[in-house]
Formats: structure tokens, sequence, C-alpha cells
């Protein structure tokens, strides 16, 4: 008797509200197919840490079901943990402790620099996967990309609050997180107001403003995106005109953290991570010792009042509408897996019940979404 295929699913990068909606609809959209579906804990080091044996390495691999997954989209994060591994270019710091000299040796690309693709095939042949599911970002999924040129049949869901990856028009934890920016800008006016104050908003954002942007647009603020630099002077001007005509005499703009002004650059800190992204340097500090003072002193407009709302992005609960995506997502990529189809891990288009219509993103149920009840939901 033949076993039942296989699917294996991990999240990777950081944690957003949304994804244990994500595995649990993957759980329950292949059961009643009779898919085994193994969750691989910490992300990429599920698949290069996992001890190989007769018995699953409990430490990296958990198998799911619909009994252990009932409950698991009521709180964020992720179930199955996650990391920040990229095993292409794994540091001797990173390595397995099981792995012995004679082992590393053959794996090593530069001094203390170690590829583990060839580890990663090996253990996702031992587990029996038929399809892998990689929930994360450009990071996580540029790893998968590689292993779906290696004949892994790879499927993709984009996760990141910067909404940047390529190929898609929405990213799970991108409503969240803005969400969230709007919940702690309407809370920080009060205090703006109250001080008289320009207020400096930090936003998810290194290479892309959709975050940023897209929070200005809900908060009627200004913006500033990487894409475009910006005219401090005239800027200045902006707020302060912004200022004077608030009965409130207050103003604020929203940056994302990669914007930058005209001319201008953003120092990088700190050591890269595996993907070689260092932290960049806050636009409030970097421009704070050399920013003009129209009339000299310490002028009205002066940014007085900074704040940083990612942290609180990543917190639980969340907007109901990611709920729709996380599940959309789930149900559009698995299903063409279960008809036996083969996808490409290039992140294809937000199913089309999901399309933006008008400019905003429409919520329809798909109608093969709808769970099929089997015991209590």
């Amino acid at each position: 008797m033949s076993r039942a295929q296989r699917i294996g699913i991990l999240t990777g990068g950081g944690d957003v509200p949304g994804l244990n909606s994500v595995i649990k609809s993957v759980v329950y959209s292949t059961s009643v197919s009779g898919y085994d579906v193994l969750g691989i804990r910490r992300g990429w080091m599920g698949l290069t840490h996992l001890q190989q044996g007769t018995e699953f390495d409990a430490a990296y691999i958990r198998p799911l079901n619909r009994a252990n997954t009932r409950g698991i989209d009521r709180t964020g994060g992720t179930t199955l943990h996650t990391s920040r591994i990229n095993p292409s270019k794994m540091r001797r710091a990173t390595v397995p402790q099981h792995f012995g000299k004679e082992k590393l040796q053959p794996l090593e690309i530069a001094d203390g620099v170690y590829d583990f693709t060839t580890v990663v095939l090996d253990n996702i042949a031992h587990l029996g996967l038929d399809y892998l599911i990689v929930i994360g970002g450009d990071d996580t999924l540029s790893f998968a990309k590689a292993l779906e040129g290696q004949g892994v049949r790879i499927i993709g869901i984009p996760k990141t609050m910067d909404n940047d990856v390529q190929g898609t028009e929405y990213c799970i934890g991108f409503s969240t997180a803005i969400t969230r920016a709007k919940e702690l800008i309407t809370r920080q006016r009060t205090t703006l107001g109250s001080h008289e104050r320009i207020g400096i908003f930090r936003i998810f954002g290194r290479d892309s403003g959709f975050t940023a942007l897209y929070t200005a647009y809900v908060t009627s603020g200004r913006c500033l995106i990487p894409e475009v630099e910006f005219d401090l002077e005239h800027l200045i001007e902006i707020l302060l005109e912004d200022k004077r005509n608030n009965p409130s005499r207050y103003a604020f703009v929203i940056a994302s953290e990669g914007a930058v002004w005209q001319g201008g650059s953003l120092a990088e800190y700190g050591e890269a991570d595996a993907y070689g992204h260092k932290k960049k340097a806050d636009i409030g500090h970097a421009r704070r010792p050399g920013c003009p003072r129209p009339g000299g002193g310490d002028y009205p407009g002066k940014p007085r009042r900074g704040s940083d709302p990612r942290g609180d992005s990543w917190a639980p609960g969340g907007c109901a509408r990611r709920q729709v995506y996380a599940r959309a997502f789930a149900g559009s990529e698995v299903w063409p897996a279960q008809a036996g189809c083969s996808h490409d891990v290039q992140r294809r288009p937000l199913p089309a019940e999901l399309r933006r219509q008008d400019g905003f993103p429409t919520a329809a149920l798909p109608r093969h979404l709808c769970l099929r009840r089997s015991g209590s939901l």
C-alpha cells in the first residue's frame, strides 16, 4: 500500500500575525484529501540541524493535524517558531553541533562559511516530502528558489510587513502592520498636540515604501519613502505650515526606515544578518545634529518627538482581514498541489477574489476555502 503524499511547511524570518492562520488552513485543506503534513520547526534551521533516524527529530519536526492546529489561529507569531538561517551561507557559530570536521570540510565555501544546500536536500529526501511550503519574505524565499532549481517542488507564500515581495499584491502581515501603526499614531496625536510638537514616525521599509505610504493614507499624514529622495528644506516648510494650520498646533510625518534626503545617506551599523543586511540608522538621529534651523536657535519645527511603531506590529491579534488573506493564500497555493500540479517558487499574483478594485483589496472569501467540518473547529 502506497503511503500518503507528504507536505512540509516552515516559516522563516520575522514573525507576523497571520502565520498560524496559514498553517492551520494548509492542514485543514489537505487533510481531507489524505495528505500528511510535517511542520518544520525553526525555519530553515529545521532542515539544516535535524538528526536523521527512524523517528522524527522532535526538536525540529512536528507532525501536524486538525487536533494540534485547531486553536493556533487565535494567537500571533508562529507555532512552528522561526529563525534567520541562510543555509547557503552558514557561519561556523551556526552550524549543527553534531557535524564534525570531516562532514563540514566539503561544505566550506569560504573561511568559516559553509553551504548546507546539499544537507537540506538530503533531509528533504529523508523526510519524504513531496512538497515544501515556505512562508517568508524575499530572503527566505530566495533560498526556496534555489531548492526549486534543484528539483524540490516548492510552494511559496509571501510574508512580510514591508509588502515588497515581487510578483504579488499582498503579503501576510502587511494589513496588521498598517492597523497597528495607525493605532499607535492615533494615540500619539494627543501627546503631539499637548506639547505642540512635530512628530516623526519611523515605519518598516528598508527599500520600499508600501507600509509607510498606506499608513500615511489612513492617518492623513505626510510620508517619506525610499523610492524618492526628499527635499529636506521643503519638508520643513510643509511641516511648519501644517503645524500653523492645525488648531491643535501639531504636525507629523511618517518615514520608511530607508527614506533619505536629497544628497544624503543613512549609515548602516551592527553585524550583517544571514542574508547580508545591516540595520539602518534612524533618520531622526542621522539628521538632528545638522538639521537646518531657520532664524537660528530652537525653531518651532524642530523634530522633538520621535516614535518607532515597528515593534508593535508583531504583537498578537491584528485585523480580521489578514485572516481572510491567510486562508486565501493557503487555499490558492495548496489546491493546485492536490491536483498534482507543480508550482514554480516565483511569486504568483494575489488570487482573483482578493485583487484590488478601485485601489483597495477586496475581501470576498473564495468558495473553496470554506472549511469542511470534521469535528469541532
